[in-house]
């Protein structure tokens, strides 16, 4: 689970909420995997949204940094591609392989989490001072 989603409030109120939008789901699916007995169909699931809303944020971000003319809009697109290829292996391994359901949940939200944080600490709030400075809100 993660906690605390406070600090990871960058005061952008639209990033923020869909920050801690994306703490909800992947809190959701760590919930629904400790109550057990998760099926492969309910994990694609669960697995489509978490990376559909992130992948939604990553726009997000973007429009903002292309409209603002951020300076280091290319730096940044290039992390978030990093994070999509990254997505798109997680899709394509669920939906094409016989996993072992622990474990890949322990990947994925290893993963997702630790992409979160270290984005969040390295690069959003970066851009929100920026966004800020700008009078972005």
């Amino acid at each position: 689970m993660i906690t605390g989603s406070e600090e990871y409030l960058i005061g952008i109120p639209s990033i923020d909420k869909q920050h801690k939008h994306y703490i909800e789901l992947i809190n959701k699916l760590l919930v629904a995997h400790d109550a057990g007995n998760m099926t492969k169909s309910e994990l694609v699931d669960y697995v489509n949204s978490i990376i559909a809303y992130g992948l939604e944020h990553l726009d997000t971000e973007e429009f903002l940094m292309r409209s603002e003319k951020y300076p280091f809009y290319e730096e940044h697109l290039a992390k978030h591609n990093v994070f999509r290829d990254k997505m798109d292996k997680f899709l394509e391994e669920i939906e094409t392989q016989d996993v072992d359901i622990n474990e890949y949940i322990n990947r994925l939200c290893d993963c997702l989490i630790m992409w979160f944080k270290t984005e969040l600490l390295r690069d959003d709030i970066v851009l929100a001072q920026f966004l800020k400075d700008k009078g972005v809100e």
